[in-house]
């Protein structure tokens, strides 16, 4: 259940509950822990804010991971010599 924090003014996701204490957590991997009494559920305009945050923080990862598994770049000629005359 998406809710809103208004301690931290934020949009976050239900995680868990321990009595008047709720565990709230975002996909940018955000996570705490507030009183139930500041919690209220969320409302549309904010359950479109915490989507489009998911939606980049995928996107970020996705280019990371993409990143990762191209082959690493090429030294230029330059590089080379420069790395060799250092050892």
């Amino acid at each position: 259940m998406v809710v809103f924090d208004r301690y931290q003014e934020l949009p976050a996701v239900i995680v868990d509950f321990q009595g008047s204490v709720v565990h709230l957590a975002r996909d940018t991997g955000m996570a705490w822990r507030t009183r139930a009494l500041c919690v209220r559920p969320a409302t549309t305009y904010e359950v479109r804010q915490l989507r489009a945050i998911c939606e980049l923080v995928a996107r970020q990862r996705r280019d990371v991971a993409r990143s990762l598994t191209f082959a690493p770049r090429q030294r230029t000629t330059a590089t080379y010599e420069a790395n060799k005359e250092e050892t």
